[in-house]
Protein backbone atom coordinates (compact mmCIF):
# COMPACT_ATOMS: atom_id res chain seq x y z
CA UNK A 1 0.00 0.00 0.00
CA UNK A 2 1.58 3.41 -1.04
CA UNK A 3 0.65 6.42 1.24
CA UNK A 4 2.28 10.07 0.50
CA UNK A 5 3.44 12.26 3.62
CA UNK A 6 0.16 14.36 5.06
CA UNK A 7 2.03 17.85 4.97
CA UNK A 8 0.94 21.39 5.52
CA UNK A 9 -0.39 22.89 2.87
CA UNK A 10 0.33 26.71 4.37
CA UNK A 11 3.86 25.85 6.00
CA UNK A 12 5.78 29.12 4.74
CA UNK A 13 3.48 31.07 7.10
CA UNK A 14 4.23 31.98 10.35
CA UNK A 15 1.66 31.21 13.18
CA UNK A 16 0.75 35.18 13.68
CA UNK A 17 0.22 37.56 10.92
CA UNK A 18 -0.16 40.93 12.47
CA UNK A 19 0.42 44.32 10.42
CA UNK A 20 3.64 46.06 11.41
CA UNK A 21 2.41 48.54 13.63
CA UNK A 22 -0.53 48.24 16.27
CA UNK A 23 -0.81 51.11 18.02
CA UNK A 24 -2.36 51.25 21.76
CA UNK A 25 -2.76 53.91 24.26
CA UNK A 26 -2.22 54.09 27.82
CA UNK A 27 -5.12 55.39 30.16
CA UNK A 28 -3.86 59.63 29.39
CA UNK A 29 -4.13 58.18 25.62
CA UNK A 30 -0.56 58.61 25.04
CA UNK A 31 0.12 55.76 22.17
CA UNK A 32 2.82 53.21 22.12
CA UNK A 33 3.50 50.24 20.22
CA UNK A 34 2.74 46.79 20.63
CA UNK A 35 4.01 43.46 18.70
CA UNK A 36 3.48 39.95 19.15
CA UNK A 37 5.11 39.02 22.13
CA UNK A 38 2.39 41.51 23.88
CA UNK A 39 -0.33 39.61 21.75
CA UNK A 40 1.38 36.47 23.25
CA UNK A 41 0.57 37.53 26.93
CA UNK A 42 -2.70 36.15 26.24
CA UNK A 43 -2.88 31.97 27.13
CA UNK A 44 -5.15 31.87 24.05
CA UNK A 45 -3.73 33.79 21.56
CA UNK A 46 -0.75 32.02 22.46
CA UNK A 47 -1.87 28.35 22.06
CA UNK A 48 -3.34 29.61 19.26
CA UNK A 49 -0.91 30.78 17.20
CA UNK A 50 1.41 27.28 18.82
CA UNK A 51 -0.96 24.84 17.30
CA UNK A 52 -2.72 26.74 14.19
CA UNK A 53 -2.87 30.23 13.12
CA UNK A 54 -3.63 34.02 13.77
CA UNK A 55 -4.84 36.54 12.14
CA UNK A 56 -5.11 40.67 12.98
CA UNK A 57 -6.33 42.70 10.93
CA UNK A 58 -6.52 46.89 11.40
CA UNK A 59 -10.01 48.17 10.91
CA UNK A 60 -11.64 51.26 11.40
CA UNK A 61 -10.26 54.48 12.50
CA UNK A 62 -11.67 55.37 15.72
CA UNK A 63 -9.64 58.61 16.52
CA UNK A 64 -5.88 60.44 17.07
CA UNK A 65 -3.58 59.19 19.62
CA UNK A 66 -2.31 62.05 22.01
CA UNK A 67 1.14 62.99 21.53
CA UNK A 68 3.63 62.75 24.86
CA UNK A 69 3.56 65.73 26.92
CA UNK A 70 7.05 66.74 26.46
CA UNK A 71 6.47 67.75 22.86
CA UNK A 72 4.42 70.63 23.68
CA UNK A 73 6.81 72.35 25.72
CA UNK A 74 9.14 71.91 22.98
CA UNK A 75 6.30 72.99 20.57
CA UNK A 76 5.50 75.86 22.56
CA UNK A 77 9.31 77.37 22.77
CA UNK A 78 9.66 77.41 18.98
CA UNK A 79 6.14 78.80 18.66
CA UNK A 80 7.59 82.11 21.03
CA UNK A 81 10.46 82.07 19.25
CA UNK A 82 8.52 82.09 16.13
CA UNK A 83 6.60 84.81 17.61
CA UNK A 84 9.68 87.17 18.46
CA UNK A 85 11.18 86.95 15.13
CA UNK A 86 7.52 87.97 13.35
CA UNK A 87 7.50 91.40 15.69
CA UNK A 88 11.16 92.10 14.14
CA UNK A 89 9.24 92.34 10.80
CA UNK A 90 6.90 94.64 12.53
CA UNK A 91 8.78 96.55 14.28
CA UNK A 92 9.99 98.94 11.31
CA UNK A 93 6.68 100.01 11.04
CA UNK A 94 6.44 101.57 14.64
CA UNK A 95 8.55 105.21 15.18
CA UNK A 96 9.81 104.70 18.72
CA UNK A 97 12.04 102.13 20.10
CA UNK A 98 9.09 101.61 23.16
CA UNK A 99 6.55 100.88 20.63
CA UNK A 100 8.99 98.52 19.26
CA UNK A 101 9.13 96.61 22.30
CA UNK A 102 6.29 96.71 23.01
CA UNK A 103 4.74 95.78 19.88
CA UNK A 104 7.67 92.55 19.75
CA UNK A 105 6.55 91.50 23.33
CA UNK A 106 2.66 91.93 22.52
CA UNK A 107 2.93 89.75 19.38
CA UNK A 108 5.32 87.34 20.49
CA UNK A 109 3.22 86.77 23.86
CA UNK A 110 0.15 87.05 21.67
CA UNK A 111 1.07 84.07 19.64
CA UNK A 112 3.07 82.25 22.61
CA UNK A 113 -0.95 82.36 23.80
CA UNK A 114 -2.81 81.27 20.96
CA UNK A 115 -0.20 78.20 20.78
CA UNK A 116 -0.98 77.02 24.01
CA UNK A 117 -4.09 77.22 23.88
CA UNK A 118 -4.74 75.37 20.46
CA UNK A 119 -1.33 73.68 20.03
CA UNK A 120 -2.42 70.22 21.15
CA UNK A 121 -5.21 70.05 19.33
CA UNK A 122 -3.02 71.05 16.48
CA UNK A 123 -0.07 68.71 17.17
CA UNK A 124 -2.42 65.80 17.36
CA UNK A 125 -3.74 66.29 14.63
CA UNK A 126 -0.53 67.01 12.42
CA UNK A 127 2.02 64.59 14.29
CA UNK A 128 -0.29 62.35 16.20
CA UNK A 129 -1.03 58.65 15.23
CA UNK A 130 -4.78 57.30 14.27
CA UNK A 131 -6.14 55.63 16.60
CA UNK A 132 -7.68 52.01 15.18
CA UNK A 133 -9.95 48.93 15.87
CA UNK A 134 -8.27 45.93 15.22
CA UNK A 135 -10.28 42.38 14.14
CA UNK A 136 -8.75 38.72 15.67
CA UNK A 137 -9.69 35.58 14.90
CA UNK A 138 -7.89 32.04 15.23
CA UNK A 139 -8.16 29.37 12.29
CA UNK A 140 -6.44 26.11 10.29
CA UNK A 141 -6.17 27.20 6.95
CA UNK A 142 -5.46 30.60 4.94
CA UNK A 143 -7.33 30.94 2.16
CA UNK A 144 -5.84 30.47 -1.67
CA UNK A 145 -2.62 30.93 0.88
CA UNK A 146 -3.37 34.81 0.81
CA UNK A 147 -2.98 35.16 4.52
CA UNK A 148 -6.45 37.59 4.46
CA UNK A 149 -8.87 35.21 5.47
CA UNK A 150 -9.69 31.73 6.62
CA UNK A 151 -10.90 28.68 5.15
CA UNK A 152 -12.36 26.08 6.90
CA UNK A 153 -12.79 25.90 10.77
CA UNK A 154 -12.17 29.23 12.61
CA UNK A 155 -12.55 31.18 15.99
CA UNK A 156 -15.47 33.72 16.04
CA UNK A 157 -14.13 36.95 15.42
CA UNK A 158 -12.88 39.27 18.27
CA UNK A 159 -12.55 42.92 18.06
CA UNK A 160 -10.52 45.23 20.38
CA UNK A 161 -9.07 48.59 21.02
CA UNK A 162 -6.86 48.46 23.99
CA UNK A 163 -4.94 45.84 26.57
CA UNK A 164 -8.23 45.41 28.31
CA UNK A 165 -9.91 44.14 25.17
CA UNK A 166 -7.35 42.35 24.27
CA UNK A 167 -6.79 40.53 27.28
CA UNK A 168 -10.70 39.60 27.53
CA UNK A 169 -9.99 37.10 24.11
CA UNK A 170 -10.33 33.20 25.14
CA UNK A 171 -11.04 30.06 23.73
CA UNK A 172 -9.42 30.36 20.27
CA UNK A 173 -7.81 26.80 20.19
CA UNK A 174 -10.54 25.09 22.00
CA UNK A 175 -13.27 26.39 19.59
CA UNK A 176 -11.17 24.98 16.72
CA UNK A 177 -10.48 21.59 18.32
CA UNK A 178 -14.17 21.37 18.81
CA UNK A 179 -15.04 22.19 15.10
CA UNK A 180 -12.03 20.55 13.75
CA UNK A 181 -13.35 16.82 16.10
CA UNK A 182 -16.91 17.38 14.75
CA UNK A 183 -15.59 17.50 11.20
CA UNK A 184 -13.10 14.80 11.77
CA UNK A 185 -15.90 12.66 13.22
CA UNK A 186 -18.02 13.32 9.83
CA UNK A 187 -15.23 12.13 7.87
CA UNK A 188 -14.74 8.77 9.60
CA UNK A 189 -19.02 8.05 9.32
CA UNK A 190 -18.74 8.76 6.20
CA UNK A 191 -16.42 6.56 5.19
CA UNK A 192 -17.71 3.06 7.11
CA UNK A 193 -14.49 2.69 8.82
CA UNK A 194 -13.90 0.11 11.36
CA UNK A 195 -12.17 -0.62 14.89
CA UNK A 196 -8.59 -0.26 13.53
CA UNK A 197 -6.63 -2.89 14.97
CA UNK A 198 -4.18 -3.20 11.81
CA UNK A 199 -2.11 -0.54 9.82
CA UNK A 200 -4.43 -1.10 6.70
CA UNK A 201 -6.90 0.33 8.62
CA UNK A 202 -5.01 3.68 9.88
CA UNK A 203 -3.68 3.61 6.48
CA UNK A 204 -6.93 3.90 4.98
CA UNK A 205 -8.25 6.99 6.89
CA UNK A 206 -4.50 8.97 6.12
CA UNK A 207 -5.03 8.60 2.46
CA UNK A 208 -8.08 10.48 2.15
CA UNK A 209 -8.16 13.55 0.80
CA UNK A 210 -10.11 15.53 3.35
CA UNK A 211 -7.85 14.00 5.81
CA UNK A 212 -4.93 15.21 4.10
CA UNK A 213 -6.33 18.73 3.38
CA UNK A 214 -7.29 19.68 6.90
CA UNK A 215 -5.41 17.10 9.40
CA UNK A 216 -2.05 17.86 7.76
CA UNK A 217 -0.70 18.67 11.29
CA UNK A 218 -1.40 15.77 13.39
CA UNK A 219 -5.05 16.28 14.44
CA UNK A 220 -5.88 13.19 13.11
CA UNK A 221 -4.13 11.38 15.79
CA UNK A 222 -5.81 12.87 18.30
CA UNK A 223 -9.46 12.90 18.12
CA UNK A 224 -11.59 9.97 18.83
CA UNK A 225 -11.88 7.19 16.02
CA UNK A 226 -13.12 3.73 17.12
CA UNK A 227 -16.56 3.02 19.22
CA UNK A 228 -14.71 3.45 22.02
CA UNK A 229 -13.60 7.04 21.79
CA UNK A 230 -10.14 5.88 21.48
CA UNK A 231 -7.91 7.89 19.04
CA UNK A 232 -5.80 6.59 15.67
CA UNK A 233 -2.48 7.24 17.98
CA UNK A 234 -3.76 5.01 20.62
CA UNK A 235 -5.40 2.47 18.33
CA UNK A 236 -1.75 2.62 16.44
CA UNK A 237 0.35 1.73 19.88
CA UNK A 238 -1.62 -1.33 20.68
CA UNK A 239 -0.21 -2.74 16.86
CA UNK A 240 2.26 -4.93 17.24
CA UNK A 241 4.65 -4.95 14.85
CA UNK A 242 5.81 -8.11 12.88
CA UNK A 243 7.01 -8.93 9.65
CA UNK A 244 4.04 -8.50 7.56
CA UNK A 245 3.08 -4.98 8.88
CA UNK A 246 6.39 -3.59 9.42
CA UNK A 247 6.19 -1.64 6.25
CA UNK A 248 2.81 -0.08 6.91
CA UNK A 249 4.14 0.24 11.02
CA UNK A 250 7.18 2.48 9.50
CA UNK A 251 4.74 4.70 6.95
CA UNK A 252 2.85 5.53 10.36
CA UNK A 253 5.41 5.82 12.57
CA UNK A 254 7.10 8.61 10.15
CA UNK A 255 3.63 10.64 9.94
CA UNK A 256 3.37 10.95 13.54
CA UNK A 257 7.14 11.80 13.92
CA UNK A 258 6.77 14.72 11.38
CA UNK A 259 3.34 15.49 12.83
CA UNK A 260 4.11 18.92 15.04
CA UNK A 261 0.39 18.98 17.07
CA UNK A 262 0.19 14.96 17.88
CA UNK A 263 -0.64 14.70 21.28
CA UNK A 264 1.78 12.20 22.69
CA UNK A 265 0.39 12.17 26.39
CA UNK A 266 -3.10 10.45 25.54
CA UNK A 267 -5.23 7.92 27.64
CA UNK A 268 -7.29 5.27 26.62
CA UNK A 269 -11.05 4.24 27.37
CA UNK A 270 -9.53 2.60 30.56
CA UNK A 271 -7.69 4.93 31.84
CA UNK A 272 -4.09 3.77 30.32
CA UNK A 273 -1.79 6.27 29.06
CA UNK A 274 0.39 6.34 25.75
CA UNK A 275 3.12 6.14 27.83
CA UNK A 276 2.88 3.14 29.46
CA UNK A 277 1.72 1.27 26.10
CA UNK A 278 4.83 2.64 25.41
CA UNK A 279 6.92 1.16 28.35
CA UNK A 280 4.72 -1.98 28.28
CA UNK A 281 5.31 -2.80 24.29
CA UNK A 282 8.94 -2.63 24.78
CA UNK A 283 9.04 -0.97 21.62
CA UNK A 284 12.26 0.96 20.63
CA UNK A 285 10.76 2.34 17.77
CA UNK A 286 7.74 3.93 19.49
CA UNK A 287 9.66 5.22 22.77
CA UNK A 288 11.63 7.37 20.50
CA UNK A 289 8.44 9.47 19.77
CA UNK A 290 9.16 10.80 23.50
CA UNK A 291 12.50 12.21 23.05
CA UNK A 292 11.97 15.34 24.92
CA UNK A 293 8.56 14.70 25.63
CA UNK A 294 7.73 16.41 29.09
CA UNK A 295 5.70 13.16 30.83
CA UNK A 296 3.70 14.29 33.79
CA UNK A 297 4.50 11.65 36.83
CA UNK A 298 2.13 8.71 37.52
CA UNK A 299 2.75 5.67 40.08
CA UNK A 300 1.68 3.57 36.65
CA UNK A 301 4.59 4.68 35.03
CA UNK A 302 6.83 3.44 37.83
CA UNK A 303 4.91 -0.25 37.62
CA UNK A 304 5.23 -0.24 33.81
CA UNK A 305 8.82 0.41 34.11
CA UNK A 306 9.77 -2.40 36.88
CA UNK A 307 7.73 -5.01 34.66
CA UNK A 308 10.55 -4.52 31.45
CA UNK A 309 12.27 -7.23 30.09
CA UNK A 310 14.64 -5.78 27.93
CA UNK A 311 17.92 -4.17 29.48
CA UNK A 312 18.69 -2.25 26.33
CA UNK A 313 15.09 -0.22 26.66
CA UNK A 314 14.74 0.22 30.43
CA UNK A 315 18.03 2.28 30.06
CA UNK A 316 16.84 3.75 27.03
CA UNK A 317 13.45 4.39 29.45
CA UNK A 318 14.72 5.36 32.17
CA UNK A 319 16.40 9.02 30.42
CA UNK A 320 12.42 9.87 29.93
CA UNK A 321 11.61 13.34 30.75
CA UNK A 322 9.17 12.26 33.44
CA UNK A 323 8.19 15.50 35.52
CA UNK A 324 7.90 16.00 39.07
CA UNK A 325 5.96 18.75 40.40
CA UNK A 326 4.23 17.58 43.25
CA UNK A 327 6.53 18.77 45.34
CA UNK A 328 7.27 22.16 44.51
CA UNK A 329 3.30 22.82 44.33
CA UNK A 330 3.22 21.32 47.60
CA UNK A 331 6.05 23.86 48.90
CA UNK A 332 3.70 27.28 47.19
CA UNK A 333 0.87 26.13 49.32
CA UNK A 334 3.53 25.21 52.29
CA UNK A 335 1.26 21.77 52.86
CA UNK A 336 3.26 19.40 55.45
CA UNK A 337 1.14 16.70 53.97
CA UNK A 338 1.81 17.21 50.29
CA UNK A 339 5.32 17.41 50.94
CA UNK A 340 4.91 13.85 52.77
CA UNK A 341 3.25 12.50 49.59
CA UNK A 342 5.46 13.85 46.98
CA UNK A 343 8.57 12.77 48.85
CA UNK A 344 7.38 9.07 48.52
CA UNK A 345 7.65 10.03 44.68
CA UNK A 346 11.60 10.16 45.18
CA UNK A 347 11.61 6.50 44.94
CA UNK A 348 10.34 6.47 41.26
CA UNK A 349 13.61 4.99 38.75
CA UNK A 350 12.23 7.96 36.84
CA UNK A 351 13.00 10.30 39.66
CA UNK A 352 15.76 12.73 40.10
CA UNK A 353 16.28 13.28 43.21
CA UNK A 354 19.17 15.24 43.65
CA UNK A 355 18.36 17.71 40.30
CA UNK A 356 14.73 18.72 42.61
CA UNK A 357 17.34 19.08 46.04
CA UNK A 358 19.50 21.54 43.83
CA UNK A 359 15.93 23.62 42.72
CA UNK A 360 14.75 23.67 46.05
CA UNK A 361 18.22 24.61 47.57
CA UNK A 362 18.14 27.72 45.30
CA UNK A 363 14.67 28.14 45.62
CA UNK A 364 15.54 28.79 49.54
CA UNK A 365 18.76 30.62 49.27
CA UNK A 366 16.98 33.67 46.62
CA UNK A 367 14.69 34.06 49.84
CA UNK A 368 17.25 34.10 52.42
CA UNK A 369 19.23 37.02 50.73
CA UNK A 370 16.15 39.37 50.73
CA UNK A 371 12.79 39.05 52.04
CA UNK A 372 10.54 41.22 49.93
CA UNK A 373 7.30 40.32 51.81
CA UNK A 374 6.16 38.79 55.05
CA UNK A 375 4.73 35.88 52.30
CA UNK A 376 8.30 35.20 51.13
CA UNK A 377 9.82 34.54 54.81
CA UNK A 378 6.81 32.16 56.03
CA UNK A 379 7.89 30.48 52.47
CA UNK A 380 11.46 30.60 53.58
CA UNK A 381 10.84 29.02 57.57
CA UNK A 382 8.90 26.05 55.79
CA UNK A 383 11.55 25.16 53.74
CA UNK A 384 14.20 25.19 56.34
CA UNK A 385 12.40 23.78 59.24
CA UNK A 386 10.24 21.11 57.02
CA UNK A 387 11.30 20.27 53.68
CA UNK A 388 14.88 20.66 54.64
CA UNK A 389 15.78 18.10 56.39
CA UNK A 390 13.86 15.99 54.11
CA UNK A 391 15.49 16.05 50.98
CA UNK A 392 19.30 17.23 52.78
CA UNK A 393 20.99 13.55 51.99
CA UNK A 394 20.07 14.39 48.19
CA UNK A 395 22.05 18.20 48.22
CA UNK A 396 25.52 17.89 46.09
CA UNK A 397 28.35 17.63 48.59
CA UNK A 398 29.25 21.19 47.20
CA UNK A 399 26.37 22.86 48.73
CA UNK A 400 26.32 21.17 51.72
CA UNK A 401 30.49 22.99 52.60
CA UNK A 402 28.58 25.90 52.52
CA UNK A 403 27.68 27.32 55.81
CA UNK A 404 24.67 29.17 54.79
CA UNK A 405 22.73 26.72 52.41
CA UNK A 406 19.36 27.21 55.04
Amino acid sequence: MQISQIQSNNSSFKALKMPKKVKFTNECNVGFDIDAKDLFRNPAIKECADKYNVLVKRGKKIGNITLPEKVFPRALAISLGAGILASFGIAPLVPSIAGTLIATSAVAVGMAFLAYLNMPLWLDKVFGANKYEYTLQGGKNFKDNKMEEFAGVQTKQYTFKNRVELDRIFGLAEDIRQQDETKFSEILNKNNTGDFYDTDEILKILELPEIKENFYNGEVFNYPADKDGNSLFLRFLDIVPNEKNQNDYNKILNIIKNMPNVDLIQRDNYGISSVEKILNSENHQTLELLKGVEIPYSKELDYAYDRIYDESFKKKAKTLNVKFDDIFKAIDLQSEKGVEEAIKQFDSPFCNKQEIATQIYHMTHALKIEFRYPKDERKYQFLKLFVYPRIEEYIPDYMKERKDYI
